[in-house]
């Protein structure tokens, strides 16, 4: 998530916090307020199913969050975030549901292991070879 943001313009240290802030809200889900509650409902989520999801697979269960709510009218999408993530990461959400494929790419790049296997470590040997 963290690097999709990058991608599109924001700042590392800004991203990190706040992947971190949005990842925390949907992880405490349960215990969050009735706003919180009632617009996950509207994204066709429960707290309970949501802890759930991301206990079993936290990636694909993100995923599936933010294709809800790319889903969601472009009016409502902005009450539904700020609920959710409230104002500070509001619009960092909007700039990753709004990128999907950004972050579906990033996504492709981490799994493909065998694509990228072992990539830094031969950097390191063919940068070490122009060594004296």
């Amino acid at each position: 998530m963290v690097s999709s943001l990058i991608a599109m313009g924001q700042m590392p240290e800004k991203a990190g916090t706040a992947v971190a802030a949005m990842l925390t809200r949907l992880q405490i889900a349960q215990s969050q307020g009735p706003k919180f509650q009632k617009s996950l409902e509207k994204l066709g989520f429960t707290a309970s199913e949501l802890k759930q999801k991301i206990k079993k697979d936290a990636q694909g269960a993100i995923l599936e969050f933010l294709e809800a709510v790319n889903k969601i009218d472009k009016l409502d999408r902005a009450d539904i975030l700020v609920n959710i993530f409230g104002r500070n990461y509001q619009k960092d959400a909007a700039l990753l549901v709004g990128s999907l494929n950004t972050y579906k790419y990033a996504l492709d790049l981490v799994a493909d292991k065998t694509k990228y296997a072992n990539s830094m470590q031969k950097e390191f040997e063919n940068r070490s070879k122009t060594t004296a």
